[in-house]
């Protein structure tokens, strides 16, 4: 009971964020749908799909002393879809504090880390709200795909713990993405903004939102 206790309020959490970022995404004060389902047993993601996103990611979730998917049967996910919103828009190679990126949504969902946005009329705190992703998440990993105003951005998250690979010690936090050399600031992980991959990702994943883009 205890077990089952936890795993609702994980997930009860990741219903209740992404609900108020959506409400505060609304665009044109126009009504948000929302579409969330629950991809399990047959319906999971076969392996070889699966291999494709993740091959390079759980050996290090391996050192971080977090659980892999069993590798003989379809993997369980969860998606959340939203219509009518403007998206995680902004510039995605921002890396200040975001004390002048006040709407640049991409840094706020993404990059930030224990941080608040200081605009009053958002609900939502996304300061919490990437831990509340990967927390409800086995692999403590999550992606987004937004098609906004700026075009399509496709990236992800997974918070792990300090751990040493091959010799190399790597930080908590994994991103996917592309890296991309920005000179004298070094490398960084920029979202894709790969058409194919997003389709890619919209027939892997059952996505409705991004279909026909």
């Amino acid at each position: 009971a205890g077990d089952g206790a936890e795993h609702f309020r994980e997930i009860g959490a990741v219903i209740r964020e992404s609900t108020q970022n959506s409400l505060d995404a609304s665009k044109d004060a126009s009504p948000v749908k929302m579409r969330i389902s629950v991809k399990s047993g047959k319906n999971g993601m076969p392996l070889d799909i699966a291999e494709k996103y993740f091959r390079n990611l759980f050996p290090h979730l391996k050192k971080s002393g977090i659980k892999i998917p069993a590798q003989n049967k379809p993997m369980d996910y969860v998606v959340i879809e939203d219509f009518g919103t403007i998206g995680l828009k902004g510039d995605a190679g921002y890396f200040g504090l975001g004390d002048d990126a006040q709407d640049n949504r991409f840094y706020w969902f993404h990059r930030n880390t224990n941080r608040t946005t200081g605009e009053t009329a958002r609900g939502g705190s996304y300061g919490y709200g990437k831990y509340a992703f990967a927390n409800a998440s086995t692999i403590k990993t999550f992606f987004s795909i937004s098609k906004d105003e700026d075009g399509i951005k496709i990236f992800g998250n997974s918070i792990g713990k300090t751990h040493e690979l091959e010799g190399i010690t790597y930080l908590p936090y994994g991103d996917f993405g592309l890296i991309t050399d920005f000179g004298s600031r070094g490398e960084a992980v920029m979202p894709s903004q790969s058409r194919e991959l997003a389709r890619g990702f919209s027939d892997d994943f059952g996505l409705e939102r991004m279909k026909g883009c």
